[in-house]
């Protein structure tokens, strides 16, 4: 290629290039004169889903019924002023580690041994809980049987609904549906199960509002048209307190869940219930995992108590200000990267700074937008970006020695660039097949290892893409426009004056 286009080129990659990467990592700024909406809001800052880590988290405890913690328990025993008193309150309760149990639970067998069945069942519950978190999205969440009666669960602070969340997934009951209170004449016995009348909800679009779309089977939608011609479903706005006292209610367990008011009526077999701005869908997420979710498992022998007030904010585990601190030392380590690939490999260096500008937009714009919501960034996405750096930086720093020794051996330039990326070629494939094949085998692992994984195969798809393709293409263009060619790579001509 001619001197004049690959100059002409290379300016308009330039340009795309540097733009794309401040697109990527410039920090977020508004004018002091106006407000932040005419400012910037930074991709990395904004986008990306940075783990409890960094942005802190919460937790819960979920309580079966009749179990209480030892603090609620010596509260109230020391509340109690008659000694007699307190010695029937403590004959109520067996401790159980750090939680008390009441005799009088029905997982409880003699009084005082925990029964095989609530062992299964809790284990299943777990599951099915842990399964809710999953699909709304968590990647570092944990759900954990503690002292054999309770779970603790954690996430990480990105989720606004977050109490609303912890809350709702504590529900394990079955569907009903319920009018004034009472169960409607459909879902009276025990061999009822809801499945009979619903076959699915989920989260659908309309305008500007989202809805939950509830799909009915033909039992479901007589019930509902019984109902509407019993003029028992009422209209939205109408006298229907929000207790599920009156009106017509969904419920999961002894949970109000969702109004059922005549203008959910869509068609015959289609209810579309609670509809609510964009903006808000989070919630209404979690509302149709919640009940798809029910509706597969069906309800359990025993609820969990409120949570409402178990809900606790873990902080910061490396302090308040780690997240922009993280984004600044691996700035810093891909500057210190380019900077060390010119210093060794001169002009040919200059190749590596497109490359790691180019690896820095896609690893930022894949994180915060393709990844967002589904894996957080972690200490652990840190590491495996400066791992995938380093390994771009050594095969372009090898490659550079394969050139580097084609042409001591007589070469030229052109010959030696042909041959160095020819000998390296089959090596870098290999070292990126590896790596490859190592993110997936991780991906087979628990959840915050997966996300790892699925991390490390971006970095490694972008290094691969840099040291393959993009880097010889850089290195084209370049070396096409460069007047001394030696120079380009830091080396001196030797001419022979033997005769």
């Amino acid at each position: 290629m001619g001197k004049k286009k690959s100059v002409v080129l290379m300016v308009i990659i330039s340009i795309v290039l540097i733009a794309l990467t401040v697109f990527t990592v410039c920090p977020s700024f508004w004018f002091p004169w106006n407000d932040r909406l005419n400012g910037w809001n930074s991709v990395t800052a904004e986008f990306v889903d940075f783990g409890s880590d960094y942005k802190g988290g919460y937790y819960a405890y979920y309580y079966p019924e009749g179990v209480i913690t030892e603090d609620e328990y010596k509260g109230k025993l020391d509340s109690l002023a008659d000694q007699d008193a307190k010695d029937e309150y403590a004959a109520e309760y067996i401790p159980c580690g750090g939680l008390y149990v009441s005799k009088e639970a029905d997982f409880l067998t003699d009084g005082n041994s925990l029964s095989a069945d609530f062992r299964t069942e809790m284990t299943k519950i777990r599951e099915v809980i842990s399964n809710r978190f999953s699909q709304k999205g968590y990647s570092e969440y944990s759900v954990s049987v503690v002292d054999n009666y309770a779970l603790r669960v954690d996430i990480p602070a990105s989720d606004a609904n977050v109490q609303e969340t912890l809350q709702l997934f504590a529900l394990t009951g079955d569907i009903t549906f319920k009018l004034n209170g009472e169960v409607v004449d459909e879902f009276k016995g025990e061999e009822v199960n809801a499945k009979d009348f619903i076959k699915a909800f989920s989260l659908r679009s309309q305008f500007a509002y989202k809805f939950i779309h509830v799909k009915l089977t033909k039992a479901g939608a007589d019930m509902i048209n019984r109902l509407e011609e019993a003029g028992s479903i009422t209209a939205q706005g109408t006298d229907t307190t929000m207790d599920g006292s009156t009106g017509l209610w969904m419920y999961i367990g002894d949970q109000a869940f969702m109004p059922i008011y005549t203008e959910n009526l869509a068609s015959n077999t289609v209810l579309k219930c609670m509809h609510n701005e964009a903006e808000y869908a989070s919630s209404l997420q979690t509302r149709v995992i919640l009940a798809n979710s029910a509706l597969e498992n069906g309800g359990f022998s025993f609820d969990f108590s409120d949570v409402g007030s178990e809900i606790r904010q873990k902080s910061h585990v490396y302090g308040e200000n780690s997240q922009g601190a993280m984004l600044i030392l691996l700035g810093a380590l891909t500057l210190a990267a380019i900077v060390a690939a010119i210093v060794l490999c001169k002009k040919f260096g200059m190749v590596f700074a497109y490359m790691a500008c180019t690896y820095v937009s896609i690893t930022g714009l894949c994180f915060a937008f393709i990844a967002a919501g589904v894996f957080e960034f972690t200490l652990g996405t840190a590491l495996a970006y400066a791992l995938g750096l380093a390994v771009m930086f050594a095969l372009h720093a090898r490659t550079f020695a394969a050139i580097k020794k084609e042409v001591s051996l007589g070469k030229t330039v052109n010959s030696a660039v042909a041959l160095g990326y020819k000998k390296t070629l089959w090596s870098t494939v290999d070292v990126y097949v590896v790596l490859a094949l190592g993110s997936l085998a991780l991906a087979v692992g628990i959840a915050g290892v997966t996300t790892l994984a699925w991390q490390m195969l971006i970095c490694t798809v972008a290094g691969a893409l840099c040291n393959l393709l993009w880097g010889r293409v850089i290195n084209y263009l370049n070396l096409s426009a460069s007047k001394d060619k030696y120079k380009y790579f830091g080396l001196v001509r030797e001419d022979d004056d033997d005769e």
